[in-house]
C-alpha cells in the first residue's frame, strides 16, 4: 500500500524532475494510509507525460536500532524513563557525588542499510524549515540536477541535528536535572565521510557535556579523528573532552604504548581519560585484553605511575581556552553532498568524496608540520565567529579563538553562509588557504552561482579551474559495488595506499582494464604499478591506443610492489592496464604510474594552483592537491610568527606535538614525545616570558629552562626523553 509516492521523469532518464505527492481519495473524502497488515483495493491512475519516468515511492518509518527511535524526542524520553530514571529510582542519594556522570556507547546509525530514520520525519522538518522534504528525496539515490548537494544537505543534515538533539540532547537534559552529566562516544569516527555511520561528527556533540572519542583495539586507530572530537568541544565551548581507550589492544599493547596512546591524544585536545580495559567475562577472564588492574604481573606495577601522569597531565588541561594561529572549515557539507544510499558500507563510511582530504590536512598540520588548529563547523563560522581586521574570531564565553588563517580542505560543496564569513575575512585582510579542490556548490538552495563567483573572486581564477575540469580522464572496466571510493582515478592520485586504490568489481576475475586517457598525444614509455592484494595478478599486459585498436607494448606475469614496465618509446592519447587472469577475487591496484624515462608522473593531472591577493592585505591560496609539498610553504608565506614553533627535529615510532591551553592567566605549552627517541631541540613561543618553568607530568619534578627573549619571543630548549 503506497500512501505517498513520488513520480519522476525526464526526456533521457538521466536526471530527475518533478515530484508528486499521490493521495488517495474515496470520492472527496481523503483516505487515511491503511493499518499495519491491512490491504488496500484502491488504486493510483496517473497520466504519464511523454518521456522516460521513474515511480518512486517513500516510506518514512521508525528504522534502525531495535532499541529506540533515535529521531524522536519522545521515544527517547520513553527510553530515559525505563534506563536511566530506573538507575535514579534504585540510587539518588548518590547521584552528583558518587555517580558524576551517564555514558552511552555506539549509538549506531549505520543500521537497516544506513537507513536510519524516523516515521515523524517530514512533519518536523517542515515545522522547522516551513517546506515539505518530499521532492528532496530522490536525490538520496540520484543525481537530481543542479539541486542534489542541496538536497542531500537539507534531509542529511536534519538528521544529523535530530540525533544530536532529540537523542543526546534529551539524555543531556535529563541528566542536568538529576544533577550529572553527560559523556559518551560514537562509533568509526575514523570513516572520512561519517553521515551513515555517525551523522555529522562535530555536530553530533553540541549537546553533550563531554564530548568522546573511542580509542580502542590498536594504537592510535582513531588518531584523525581526536582533532574533530575536541575541536566540536572548542566550537561549543566544552572544557573536557573523553576518550575511551586501550580495550582490545591485548596484553601485548606493552607500556610504552600505554603512554604513547594517550600522550599524543592530550597534544591533540583530549583530557578525560576512561581506560577501557578490563572487559570480564568473570573474575579470572578478561575477554579483550590488556588488563590494567593490580593482578597483571605486566601492567600492575606501572599503573601507580600512570594514574599519577593521567591525573597531573589532565589537572593542567581540562578547561581553559585552546589557543592556535589556524582554523580549518570542517567540510561536513561536501561529506553530506556526496552521500547516497545503497552505495558502499554505511559501517565504514558509504562514499568518500574524492576531494575529501580534510582528515590528511589534520593530520599533516600536527604530526609532520606541528602547526596546531581547531577544525570550525560551518554552522559555528556563521552563528559564533566575527571578523575583526585581519583576524577571524571564535566567540565563546571561555574557549575564545583568534586565528591567523582559514584552512578551506578539499570540497566541492561549501554553506554559503559560511563562505561569506570567509571573505569578509579575506576583504579585510585575512589569510585564506585552500587544498585539493575549490567548491562549487552551496548546500543552501539557490547560492551555487554565489559560490562560484566567491572563489572567482577571492582566488583570481575562472570557472574551468573551480569545476576541476581536466585534462586526465580515467576510467575502469568496472568497480568495486560501484562506490566511487574504488573507481578507476583513485589509482591516479599519487597515493598509493589501501585507502586509495581502484577495485575492480566484487568477484569480477580477470579480462579487466584500468586505462588513463591523457588529452593530447604524450610519449611514454615505462610504467610503474603497485598493487594492493600482492601477486593477486597472474597475467597482464600495458596496451596503448593507436588511433583504432589497443596494441599491447609490455606484459608481464605478476604485478606485486612497484611493479616497472620499460618499452619502446609510443607516442598515444591512451594508455591502459589489461588485467588478462588473477588468482582470486577481483584486481585492486593502489597506483598506475607513467612516465617518459624520467619524467615526472605522466599518469597525474598537471598540478594546479593560484595566489590571489587585495589591496588590505588579504591573501588566497590554493595548493592543489599535492599539499603535502605546498601547504607548508603557503602557511609561512603569512604567518610571520606562529603562536609555537619547533626547530626541525626527526622522529620514529612516534610524534613530536603539542597543544597550548591558558587557564587563570597561566599559558600551559604541553609537548608530547611519543617517538622512540630523545627530542633535543629548541622552540619558539610567541610571548615574552619572565620565569618560564618545566613540569615534568611524570614525575611531578619542575625546573627553570634555558631561554632566551628576544623581541616578542622566547625560545626554549626543549629536551624530552623518548616517550615523554
Amino acid at each position: 500500500m503506497i500512501h505517498s509516492a513520488g513520480l519522476t521523469g525526464t526526456d533521457d532518464d538521466s536526471k530527475l524532475a518533478s515530484i508528486y505527492e499521490i493521495e488517495l481519495f474515496n470520492g472527496s473524502t481523503k483516505l487515511p494510509p491503511p493499518s499495519a497488515g491491512e490491504e488496500s483495493v484502491d488504486r493510483v491512475t496517473y497520466t504519464v507525460p511523454e518521456g522516460n519516468w521513474k515511480l518512486m515511492a517513500f516510506a518514512t518509518v521508525k528504522d534502525g536500532d531495535d532499541l529506540v527511535d533515535y529521531l524522536s524526542k519522545s521515544a527517547v524520553e520513553h527510553f530515559v524513563d525505563i534506563t536511566h530514571e530506573a538507575y535514579y529510582q534504585e540510587f539518588s542519594e548518590y547521584f552528583g557525588t558518587v555517580i558524576d556522570s551517564a555514558f552511552f556507547d555506539e549509538p549506531p546509525l549505520y543500521r537497516a542499510s544506513g537507513r536510519t530514520w524516523t516515521g515523524e520525519f517530514n512533519t518536523m522538518f517542515e515545522e522547522a524549515n516551513g517546506y515539505n522534504p518530499i521532492t528532496l528525496y530522490p536525490a538520496l539515490w540520484y543525481d537530481i540536477g543542479e539541486d542534489t548537494s542541496y538536497a542531500r544537505n537539507a534531509l542529511m543534515g536534519f538528521r544529523a541535528e535530530l540525533f544530536a538533539s532529540n537523542y543526546i540532547g534529551t539524555m543531556t537534559d535529563w541528566c542536568h536535572e538529576h544533577g550529572i552529566k553527560m559523556t559518551g562516544h560514537m562509533d568509526q569516527e575514523e570513516n572520512v565521510n561519517p553521515v551513515t555511520s555517525d551523522g555529522d561528527l562535530m555536530k553530533v556533540f553540541k549537546y553533550q557535556d563531554i564530548p568522546g572519542v573511542d580509542e580502542v583495539f590498536s594504537y592510535d586507530r582513531a588518531r584523525k579523528a581526536y582533532k574533530i572530537v575536541s575541536s566540536s568541544a572548542n566550537n561549543w565551548d566544552k572544557g573536557l573532552v573523553m576518550t575511551e581507550s586501550y580495550g582490545g589492544m591485548g596484553e601485548g599493547m606493552g607500556i610504552p604504548v600505554m603512554y604513547k596512546d594517550i600522550m599524543n591524544q592530550y597534544a591533540k585536545g583530549i583530557n578525560y581519560v576512561v581506560p577501557h580495559a578490563i572487559w570480564y567475562n568473570n573474575t579470572q577472564n578478561v575477554q579483550n585484553p590488556p588488563e590494567l588492574s593490580w593482578r597483571s604481573e605486566q601492567y600492575g606495577p606501572e599503573l601507580a605511575n600512570y594514574n599519577n601522569f593521567i591525573g597531573r597531565t589532565s589537572g593542567l588541561l581540562q578547561n581553559g581556552r585552546h589557543v592556535a594561529d589556524i582554523g580549518v572549515l570542517y567540510p561536513i557539507d561536501t561529506l553530506q553532498g556526496a552521500f547516497q544510499f545503497d552505495i558502499g558500507d554505511p559501517y565504514t563510511g558509504n562514499v568518500t568524496p574524492e576531494e575529501a582530504d580534510y582528515m590528511e590536512v589534520g593530520d599533516y598540520l600536527s604530526s609532520t608540520l606541528r602547526r596546531d588548529f581547531t577544525y570550525l563547523h560551518p554552522e559555528v563560522i556563521a552563528e559564533k565567529c566575527t571578523v575583526e581586521g585581519d583576524t577571524f574570531q571564535l566567540n565563546n564565553e571561555v574557549n575564545y579563538e583568534n586565528y591567523k588563517v582559514i584552512v578551506i580542505p578539499g570540497c566541492k560543496t561549501i554553506s554559503w553562509e559560511a563562505l561569506k564569513k570567509i571573505r569578509e575575512f579575506y576583504d579585510n585582510g585575512g589569510k585564506v588557504v585552500a587544498t585539493t579542490q575549490l567548491p562549487y556548490m552551496s548546500s543552501e538552495k539557490g547560492h551555487n552561482q554565489d559560490v562560484v563567483d566567491t572563489i572567482k573572486y577571492m582566488f583570481g581564477v575562472d570557472e574551468d579551474f573551480i569545476y576541476g575540469n581536466h585534462s586526465r580522464t580515467y576510467t575502469a572496466s568496472s568497480y568495486f559495488q560501484n562506490n566511487p571510493t574504488y573507481a578507476a582515478e583513485k589509482a591516479f592520485d599519487g597515493v598509493a595506499s589501501l585507502d586509495s586504490r581502484w577495485n575492480a568489481g566484487d568477484l569480477s576475475g580477470g579480462d579487466q582494464w584500468l586505462e588513463v586517457d591523457f588529452g593530447a598525444p604524450t610519449t611514454v614509455n615505462k610504467t610503474v604499478i603497485t598493487e594492493s592484494a600482492p601477486y593477486r595478478v597472474t597475467q597482464y599486459h600495458i596496451q596503448y591506443w593507436d588511433g583504432s585498436q589497443w596494441v599491447n607494448c609490455a606484459e608481464g606475469t605478476s604485478i606485486g610492489d612497484h611493479k616497472t614496465n620499460y618499452f619502446e618509446p609510443v607516442t598515444t592519447t591512451k594508455l591502459r592496464l589489461y588485467v588478462d587472469t588473477i588468482v582470486s577475487d577481483s584486481v585492486s591496484i593502489q597506483e598506475f604510474e607513467v612516465y617518459n624515462n624520467d619524467s615526472e608522473n605522466l599518469a597525474l593531472e598537471p598540478e594546479k594552483i593560484a595566489d590571489n591577493s587585495n589591496e588590505n592585505g588579504g591573501r588566497c591560496q590554493f595548493v592543489g592537491v599535492n599539499f603535502r609539498e605546498t601547504l607548508g610553504p603557503a602557511l609561512d608565506n603569512v604567518v610571520e610568527n606562529y603562536d609555537v614553533e619547533i626547530d626541525p627535529v626527526s622522529t620514529s615510532g612516534g610524534d613530536l606535538t603539542y597543544i597550548h591551553k591558558v587557564k587563570e592567566n597561566n599559558d600551559i605549552y604541553y609537548f608530547a614525545n611519543s617517538s622512540d627517541n630523545p627530542v633535543n631541540t629548541y622552540v619558539n613561543i610567541r610571548k615574552e616570558f619572565k620565569n618560564p618553568m618545566v613540569w615534568d607530568p611524570h614525575t611531578g619534578t619542575k625546573y627553570a629552562p634555558e631561554y632566551t627573549v628576544d623581541n616578542g619571543i622566547t625560545r626554549i630548549k626543549l629536551d624530552i626523553d623518548a616517550v615523554k
